[in-house]
C-alpha cells in the first residue's frame, strides 16, 4: 500500500509547498516576516565564480551544492526547487548598509513610505538609487524601532543578471550570509510601496485558491481585521500630525543654524585673527629705540607702518625675525629727513601664517 502510494506522494508535497507559499503573499508583511523562517526556500548565495545553495525547512538549513557550473546549479535547483518552493537570491550583508532607526508609532501601510523618506537623510544613498526593506524590532504606542536596510539599484541589477547567466531567475532578492542562522528574510524592493511583488498563479487553480484563501481569512480573523482598521483610521490621524510637527521641527532646526552661525562669526574671527593690542606689542619689542612711529595701518592681515629711522634698512631684518610677523618689503624708497637727519621709511608686511 505505501509502496503504491510513493509516487503520488512527491507532487502532493510539492503542490501543497507551492499553496504555502501563495498564501503567503496574502497575509500582511510583517506577519509573514514572522513566519517565513518556518516555511521552504531556496536560498542562493554569491560565493567566488558561483554559488552556494542552501534549503531552508522548518527553521533548518543546509547546503546542496557550491559550484559555479551552470548546468549542476540549474540540476540542483530543479532537484530541489519542487520541494523547497522559491528561489531567493541572497546577496552578502557586506554589500548592505543598515541602520536602526526609531519612529513615531505608524500603521503599516505608512511604515515602508516613512522609511523610504528618511534614505536620503539617514543614508548617503538617494532613495531612487537603492532598494530596501527593513526589520520591525520593536512597536509600542510611543514609538517603533525599526532595522533599515539598503543596498544600490546597481548591486542588485548585476547580481540578478549574473544570476541569469547562469540561466536562473529568483523569485526574490534577499540579504543574508550563509552562516546567519536564520532563513533569508529582508526582500529588498525598491520604491515606497508596500505592495507584494506579483507572483505566478497557476491559471486552473488561481480562482480556486483564491477563494479558499479569502474563506479562512474571513473565518479567521473577520473581527481582528474590523479592529486593525479603527486602530489604522486613528494612527493615520496621528501620522499626519507627527508630519506637521516634523515640518516645523525641521524649519526651527534650519533657523537655530542661522543664529548659530551668525554667533560664532565674531568669535571664530577673533580667535583666527590677533589682537592690535598684541600687533602694538610685538612691534614695540622688535623696533629699535631709534625708530618711531607715524603711521599705522592694520587690514586684512596686512599691516603698514611708516615713520622715521636712525638704520631704516635694518627694520625688514628686525620684522623678518619675528614669530608673529613675515614677508617685510619697502613699500617705497627709503628716504632721508632734511629736519631730523633720520631716513624716513614706508614698510609693509603680513601677520604669519596668513595667505594672500
Amino acid at each position: 500500500m505505501l509502496a503504491f502510494l510513493a509516487p503520488v506522494a512527491a507532487p502532493v508535497r510539492g503542490f501543497f509547498a507551492w499553496w504555502g507559499g501563495e498564501l503567503l503573499g496574502l497575509v500582511p508583511e510583517t506577519l509573514r516576516k514572522r513566519l517565513d523562517p518556518g516555511l521552504r526556500c531556496l536560498a542562493l548565495h554569491p560565493h567566488g565564480g558561483g554559488y552556494r545553495l542552501r534549503v531552508w525547512e522548518g527553521g533548518k538549513s543546509r547546503q546542496v551544492v557550491d559550484t559555479a557550473d551552470g548546468r549542476a546549479l540549474q540540476a540542483a535547483v530543479a532537484r530541489h526547487g519542487r520541494r523547497a518552493g522559491r528561489l531567493v537570491l541572497c546577496l552578502p550583508r557586506a554589500q548592505a548598509l543598515f541602520k536602526e532607526l526609531a519612529l513615531p508609532a505608524l500603521p503599516q501601510p505608512e511604515l515602508r513610505r516613512a522609511l523610504y523618506y528618511q534614505i536620503d537623510r539617514q543614508t548617503p544613498f538617494a532613495a531612487r538609487d537603492v532598494c530596501f526593506d527593513y526589520d520591525l524590532l520593536a512597536s509600542s504606542r510611543g514609538g517603533l524601532r525599526a532595522l533599515l536596510a539598503v543596498v544600490p539599484k546597481r548591486v542588485v541589477e548585476h547580481e540578478t543578471q549574473r544570476l541569469a547567466g547562469f540561466g536562473l531567475q529568483a523569485a526574490a532578492v534577499a540579504v543574508g550570509d550563509p552562516d546567519d542562522g536564520q532563513a533569508p528574510q529582508m526582500r529588498l524592493r525598491s520604491g515606497c510601496s508596500d505592495e507584494v511583488p506579483a507572483r505566478s498563479f497557476a491559471s486552473i487553480l488561481n480562482p480556486l485558491l483564491a477563494t479558499a484563501a479569502c474563506v479562512l481569512i474571513a473565518a479567521a480573523g473577520h473581527l481582528a481585521f474590523q479592529d486593525r482598521e479603527a486602530a489604522a483610521a486613528a494612527l493615520a490621524g496621528q501620522v499626519r500630525e507627527a508630519r506637521q510637527a516634523a515640518d516645523a521641527v525641521a524649519k526651527l532646526e534650519e533657523e537655530v543654524a542661522l543664529l548659530r552661525k551668525d554667533l560664532t562669526f565674531f568669535t571664530d574671527r577673533k580667535r583666527t585673527q590677533p589682537l592690535a593690542v598684541a600687533i602694538l606689542l610685538e612691534l614695540t619689542r622688535i623696533l629699535p629705540d631709534h625708530t618711531w612711529l607715524t603711521e599705522l595701518q592694520y587690514r586684512d592681515r596686512e599691516i603698514r607702518i611708516a615713520g622715521h629711522s636712525a638704520a631704516a634698512s635694518d627694520l625688514v631684518a628686525l620684522i623678518d625675525g619675528s614669530e608673529m610677523f613675515a614677508e617685510p618689503r619697502f613699500r617705497s624708497p627709503v628716504t632721508q629727513d632734511p629736519t631730523s637727519g633720520r631716513e624716513r621709511f614706508n614698510l609693509t608686511f603680513r601677520i604669519a601664517g596668513a595667505t594672500q
